[in-house]
């Protein structure tokens, strides 16, 4: 009987113990190998976005966004200084985020910036954005204090990262502005008339160039996580007419840039297939997302059609100073 009572008795130890390891909180790690690639994903995610918004608002068509895209992929992401901290009440990580240039980007976009901005000097004009700010920059290094819950992936939450205040919104627009000056393209159309890289500098520089469409994106105030909100209305399809006036718009826009293509001298033709090939690639992917906010197969057909004969139309204006006189 003695044994028996003993055996309880342990056992109950036992199961009290396991409940009390059961109740105790889980630590947060901070420094999980993972964190800085999903803030690599966030970072490149709205340079690309930012750096679009950019090149289809600059009526020069100087900036090729695809090209800032690629260097932004390039970007060396480190967190240092990793631990776990609370802040009102909450449990949370804070760290420092270092985002590095390649030294060939950073330096080819130095060599560019008077294109995008006349007289101005990349380093100063970034710096310029940094005033009141956590991002401290060094060269092609830049770097500021973040806060970050890690946590499994959602869709609030991509990678498994949760950024709180003061986030990286300003952040990364600083490094599109960084990287603006790298995409610009390597040849330019100036009143109508093709100019290596090179001969627009020269132009620029006398003020032979229009004014500039786009200053540089301006930055955004830090805000708090992002969380889910209601849906708003899907907005109604397209009429059976505006559809039909869509297709009509871009059947005439692709005549057009086709006729104007195989115009266009042979040897001009071959020193712009790889270019123009990117081009069309680069049309294909954007109007193909452009689709995915349609809601239904009519309206994303009809938001592919407009996305499509906006860049064709855009990319004719480009082609026409290739042309003859």
């Amino acid at each position: 009987m003695l044994d028996r009572r003993i055996l309880l008795g342990s056992a109950a130890v036992l199961m009290l113990a396991a409940c009390s390891k059961k109740s105790e909180p889980a630590t947060l790690v901070c420094d999980q190998p993972h964190l800085a690639s999903a803030l690599q994903q966030q970072l490149l995610q709205s340079v690309s976005h930012s750096a679009r918004q950019f090149a289809q608002n600059d009526s020069r068509q100087f900036v090729d966004a695809d090209k800032v895209i690629a260097a932004a992929s390039q970007l060396t992401v480190v967190l240092t200084d990793a631990k776990a901290e609370t802040a009102n009440g909450k449990e949370l990580c804070s760290a420092t985020l270092s985002v590095t240039l390649a030294a060939d980007t950073w330096k080819q976009a130095q060599e560019n910036t008077p294109i995008l901005y006349p007289q101005q000097l990349l380093p100063g004009l970034l710096q310029g954005q940094l005033v009141g700010s956590e991002i401290r920059m060094d060269g092609a290094v830049f770097s500021q204090p973040i806060r970050y819950v890690p946590s499994a992936a959602t869709a609030s939450a991509p990678g498994g990262l949760s950024i709180e205040a003061p986030g990286i919104a300003q952040f990364s627009h600083v490094l599109t502005n960084a990287l603006l000056p790298y995409g610009v393209k390597d040849i330019l159309v100036i009143n109508g008339k093709p100019y290596s890289r090179a001969e627009a500098m020269t132009i620029i520089a006398n003020g032979g160039v229009p004014a500039a469409a786009s200053e540089p994106l301006p930055p955004q105030e830090a805000s708090a996580p992002q969380t889910a909100s209601a849906p708003s209305a899907a907005p109604p399809d397209p009429t059976a007419e505006e559809f039909q006036q869509a297709q009509r718009r871009n059947q005439s826009a692709n005549s057009d840039i086709n006729r104007l293509w195989n115009s266009l001298d042979d040897t001009v033709r071959t020193e712009l297939q790889a270019d123009q090939r990117q081009w069309v690639n680069s049309k294909t992917s954007r109007c193909a997302e452009a689709a995915l906010q349609g809601g239904s197969s009519t309206r994303a057909e009809y938001l592919r059609l407009q996305c499509d004969t906006q860049m064709t139309q855009e990319r004719l204006q480009y082609l026409r100073g290739f042309a003859a006189d």
